[in-house]
């Protein structure tokens, strides 16, 4: 799976047999046309046999189309729906995803639900006769039950001196949030990065961390030392290591 701005993967995917009926309005022929979609801000994840579409609504939201080819579709559609979730949150600016679902279509409402889709609201005239639920899933929700990034957040904490880290009781959830802030900056989104560790982090009773610089990403820690001192410490991020300045 991998964030694509082209427009071939997913119009392929989308027009395929057994997918394009499911995207097409009542009373509408023929085959989609996605660029209009990409050139306003759009992007799509794609991998073998699917595609998620992700049209941009406003400033960091965005509505998403799932295109899942039939004999892919299964138990483990769920698994890639996610990952499609992640690289959303985690390469671009989305801050919240929408979609709508058909109110007859109940394998799109089922996907909504286990992605950690929250319902808003339904509407109807949009799509024929048919009443649309409305399901959104927000950055917060999303990086709340990521505990994938749980490994990570530990790499990043062996990575810091032992003389300059107090020590302190584990907290997965913790570590959770270390580890998305970790990926997110590598992956080229420092500041949404450090937005999304400071807003848990000041929730839970943890000092905020600074960004300093992106390129390279230097970032700023606050802790109290071994000695029991509030301190600030400032580290550069690479791909494999952290090195204290």
């Amino acid at each position: 799976m991998m964030l694509s701005y082209e427009v071939e993967p997913i119009t392929s995917i989308m027009n395929a047999d057994g997918v394009l009926e499911h995207h097409l309005p009542p009373g509408m022929e023929g085959k989609l046309d996605v660029r209009p979609l990409l050139s306003k801000g759009g992007f799509s994840v794609v991998g073998e046999g699917m595609g998620w579409l992700y049209e941009k609504l406003s400033v960091g939201t965005y509505e998403v189309h799932t295109a899942v080819l039939p004999e892919y579709r299964g138990p483990r559609t769920l698994n890639y729906a996610l990952e499609s979730v992640a690289h959303a949150f985690m390469e671009t600016d989305c801050m919240e995803l929408i979609t709508r679902c058909p109110e007859n279509n109940k394998p799109a409402i089922k996907l909504a639900k286990a992605v950690g889709g929250t319902h808003l609201y339904d509407v109807s005239g949009v799509w024929g006769d048919e009443i649309m639920h409305v399901y959104s899933l927000t950055l917060n929700q999303w990086a709340a039950s990521a505990k994938e990034f749980i490994k990570k957040g530990e790499w990043v904490h062996d990575q810091f001196g032992d003389e300059d880290h107090a020590d302190h009781d584990y907290d997965a959830l913790h570590m959770q949030y270390a580890g998305i802030c970790a990926d997110m900056a590598l992956a080229g989104k420092p500041e949404k990065a450090v937005h999304v560790y400071n807003v848990w982090a000041q929730m839970s009773g943890y000092a905020p961390i600074e960004l300093l610089s992106r390129d390279p990403i230097y970032f700023r820690f606050s802790w109290l030392n071994k000695s029991g001192v509030r301190e600030e410490i400032d580290y550069s991020m690479k791909l494999d290591k952290l090195e204290k300045l």
